[in-house]
């Protein structure tokens, strides 16, 4: 499919490199191979659907930033997202903020976002404000 996304947008599916892999191997190897890049995008599936897995989805974010954020040039942009309902936007912003610390990498917040229009939020259930973007340059 991406592929043939590529093609309709006038771009030569051949001149780039599609993979298929698990997120956390394919940034762990790039990190030992001392691979960096400009620009990294974590969209994950959501990991916590029940509050009951809130603690396993906010370690799994760590883990995952932790390992975009090594894999970023200094000056990359970072653009991090969480679809999980059960982990807001402080969370995600206060996980971010403990691995820039770990790493001792400076984080500057350049947008956050939530839903647009299309998914609205029903005010008395916080869980559907469930999508989160943050958009970050990273010294």
């Amino acid at each position: 499919m991406a592929r043939s996304h590529f093609v309709l947008n006038g771009l030569d599916p051949d001149a780039h490199a599609f993979l298929v892999a698990d997120v956390f191997d394919y940034l762990g190897e790039a990190q030992q191979h001392g691979e960096q890049f400009d620009v990294v995008v974590l969209d994950p599936p959501a990991f916590a659907k029940t509050q009951a897995a809130r603690s396993q989805a906010l370690k799994a974010y760590r883990r995952l930033n932790m390992l975009g954020i090594q894999v970023l040039r200094p000056g990359g942009i970072l653009l991090t997202c969480s679809c999980s309902g059960v982990v807001g936007m402080d969370d995600l912003l206060g996980t971010l903020s403990q691995v820039a610390r770990h790493l001792r990498r400076p984080v500057q917040l350049l947008e956050s976002y939530t839903h647009g229009a299309d998914h609205p939020i029903n005010l008395v259930m916080p869980e559907t404000v469930y999508l989160k973007a943050v958009y970050c340059r990273v010294g």
